[in-house]
């Protein structure tokens, strides 16, 4: 009797190995310009705050600040502590892991947009791409971010490609967008984007609902926590005690800026390869819009 592989079966050995070797370029990668520890900021002062979770910690007592709100880059650090131990090497598995991840999933994405030459190209891109090299191995919510965030584009175009009952989708996209916003609060300027896709894809009123119910269900859930085991109302309110009363007022001479000046660090403050990124996302994105918006489903 002969045995022979189903073209799905090939298919999905072939995405397997694909995966597999944008896994191991990418720990190449970061391992080649891997960088030292950083000795001050928010990097290491984040990773102090995950040790001291194993010291008998009381967060009741604890003075919070924003930095230490972000669990959805606390959390992965925490489990890397548990399972790799106390060495200073530990510190460059939870930034690593996120990096990975980050690859993986733009690769599936532009995979099941464009095909498996897309996604391999897009993937290569992510991992080779220069802010990564301190992105990829420090304890900062950028590389988090971007894990997540493909997390939730990526649940969201499964939902859009999927027939029959979608809402798993839905629910995983608002699930890796919160998870974003855990990580770094800006994220959550993406969540009315991810609600219009949602939209789009099918026009269900009853699903946009779910997906703005699952947020606020997961929103509760992170306040009772800090009403439970911290002195605090919320993490809004640990981030406004932070940034003491006045902060943001003209009165405050590091307040006194212009409209226009919000934009510099779009320009002059960011390296060449953030310009042909944000850039090229600009006119991608016009020329989307020009094509023509996304046909709806079901």
């Amino acid at each position: 009797m002969r045995f022979e592989f189903t073209p799905t079966f090939r298919l999905r050995l072939s995405d397997l190995a694909i995966v597999s070797i944008l896994a191991a370029f990418t720990l190449a990668i970061r391992f080649r310009t891997l960088q030292e520890v950083e000795g001050g900021g928010d990097a290491v002062n984040t990773w102090y705050f995950v040790r001291q979770w194993f010291s008998g910690i009381d967060f009741g007592s604890l003075r919070w600040d924003h930095h230490m709100t972000r669990f959805g880059m606390n959390v992965p650090a925490l489990i890397a502590r548990a399972v790799f131990g106390s060495k200073a090497t530990t510190y460059f598995v939870a930034p690593m892991g996120a990096c990975v991840a980050a690859v993986i999933l733009t690769y599936k994405i532009a995979r099941d947009w464009s095909g498996p030459y897309a996604g391999v190209l897009a993937g290569l891109a992510l991992a080779i791409f220069p802010p990564m090299e301190r992105a990829g191995c420090q304890l900062l919510p950028g590389v988090f971010s971007a894990a997540y965030n493909a997390l939730a584009a990526y649940a969201l175009l499964r939902y859009w490609k999927s027939e029959g009952r979608r809402e798993a989708w839905v629910v995983a996209c608002a699930v890796a967008i919160f998870f974003g916003y855990l990580a770094h609060e800006p994220n959550v300027f993406l969540i009315p984007g991810l609600a219009y896709g949602v939209w789009l894809c099918c026009r269900s009123k009853r699903h946009v609902l779910l997906f703005l119910m699952t947020l606020a269900l997961l929103l509760a859930a992170e306040t009772l926590f800090y009403l439970i085991f911290t002195k605090y109302s919320s993490r809004i309110a640990v981030t406004l005690v932070g940034h003491h009363p006045g902060y943001l007022t003209t009165a405050n001479p590091e307040a006194q800026t212009s409209f226009w000046m919000l934009f510099d660090r779009y320009d002059g403050a960011l390296e060449t390869s953030w310009k042909l990124l944000i850039y090229g996302f600009l006119g991608a994105g016009t020329a989307l819009v020009a094509y023509g918006p996304v046909r709806a489903r079901g």
